[in-house]
């Protein structure tokens, strides 16, 4: 049997036979191919999986947004002349929303950002008389209920206060 023989000080080297080089050969082999298939595995599953926790039903993005909180912005509501009319305006965050006149003197403004995945404007818009997301598929009233998934949630409101005599609303993160 071929290996390392060590006799006082010194280490001798005997050499292996044929039949213990390809056990050697064949162990190192395997273990070469049993490592690259499960480093192969462990990449697949490292890519694929948050695509799949993705999509999953039920999933909630977090749209809040700490660095607007306590803020305000005012938005002139003139151009607004009927109900279900709406705006676009940017938080001062810069994040994307839309003010929509709801009735004389009564407005809402909603958050572009879809609470499935968190897929912002312009993913995220006003579409004839509904907020549609084409990243996969969202849909919300104008006033931003949802009324297609997979979305599972309102997206995030602000409160309005309209000044008549300005006619601006003054929108409160």
């Amino acid at each position: 049997m071929g290996g390392v023989v060590c006799h006082n000080t010194y280490i001798y080297a005997q050499p292996m036979s044929m039949k213990e080089e390809d056990t050697v050969s064949n162990s190192r082999r395997d273990f070469l191919r049993v490592f690259g298939a499960g480093l192969a595995g462990i990449t697949i599953v490292g890519f694929a999986a948050p695509m799949f926790e993705g999509c999953s039903s039920g999933t909630s993005a977090d749209t809040t947004d700490s660095a607007d909180a306590g803020k305000t912005i005012t938005v002139d509501v003139s151009s607004l002349a009927a109900d279900d009319m709406a705006i676009h305006a940017a938080t001062p965050s810069k994040k994307e929303i839309l003010v929509v006149r709801k009735s004389a003197g009564v407005f809402v403004s909603v958050l572009l950002v879809c609470k499935h995945m968190g897929c912002t404007y312009p993913s995220i818009d006003l579409s004839g008389q509904k907020i549609a997301c084409s990243c996969h598929g969202s849909q919300y009233s104008i006033f931003g209920h949802v009324t297609q998934g997979p979305a599972t949630t309102d997206l995030t409101t602000f409160t309005t206060t309209f000044d008549s005599a300005s006619n601006k609303v003054t929108v409160k993160f």
